[in-house]
């Protein structure tokens, strides 16, 4: 629904420029196509969910399946904690410590198969291709985990990030237990609306540490030595997370 309102307004408004100007519109089909592209990514922090060019169905998957692990190893540790199998806390400590153990073999590994293999990032002889088009040979090739799993710039930023995703996806995961929601907000609907929102915005700022950060930025890209930019999401949910905890 919400694409055809775009496109309905999209269309719209640039075609009538377009006919009061007497000049080419500002969104043709080339921009649009872009923009439908970077949309998803901007939306869920990272993934590409929509490549300008053919590609194995298992591409899509695995960065499904990326972007929903920590709500996946959230939900399994949500359980333990509500039926008070475990206590919070252990399962808090737990469920951080596999997240940093995950993100640093997923960066290991993308760095690892980049090194050691001569085939990833096999590109496509079109000079004129908007983007670089991967050869895609198996669902667990070296093409494969390199263009999932996006490699740090950086050593040091591959263990700096791999130690943020811990206390990050911790901390959120306490304040998104249903029982401390209610007990804050005191309502069943508000308690199942944020644990929904809130776990996708885990999902969300825990995939730009995990992989890399969305392309919204990328004209400043060149700027960013450091890779700061995958930090600002994780950022802002911590704060929440914080916020959340000390108010209880």
């Amino acid at each position: 629904m919400l694409r055809f309102i775009v496109e309905d307004v999209t269309h719209s408004v640039f075609d009538m420029g377009s006919v009061e100007s007497g000049g080419a519109p500002l969104l043709n089909d080339y921009k649009r196509d872009f923009f439908w592209k970077r949309f998803p990514q901007t939306l869920l922090g990272g993934p590409k969910l929509k490549l300008g060019y053919a590609v194995p169905c298992y591409v899509y998957i695995h960065q499904v399946l990326v972007f929903l692990l920590p709500f996946a190893f959230g939900g399994v540790f949500t359980l333990l904690a509500e039926y008070e199998i475990l206590a919070p806390l252990n399962c808090c400590y737990v469920y951080g410590s596999i997240m940093t153990l995950f993100v640093l073999a997923a960066q290991i590994t993308s760095w690892q198969v980049r090194k050691c293999s001569s085939n990833v990032s096999k590109f496509q002889g079109n000079l004129l291709a908007e983007d670089d088009e991967v050869d895609f040979v198996s669902c667990c090739g070296a093409e494969t985990i390199d263009f999932v799993f996006t490699q740090k710039k950086y050593g040091v930023n591959m263990i700096i990030h791999a130690v943020l995703s811990g206390p990050h996806c911790a901390l959120l995961f306490l304040y998104l237990l249903p029982s401390s929601l209610k007990h804050i907000f005191g309502s069943t609907g508000v308690t199942g609306l944020l644990y929904t929102v809130g776990w996708f915005t885990v999902c969300v700022s825990q995939y730009s540490l995990t992989v890399s950060a969305p392309p919204e930025p990328a004209t400043f890209k060149p700027l960013d030595t450091w890779e700061i930019t995958p930090l600002m999401r994780p950022f802002y949910s911590f704060m929440c997370a914080i916020i959340g905890i000390l108010s209880k």
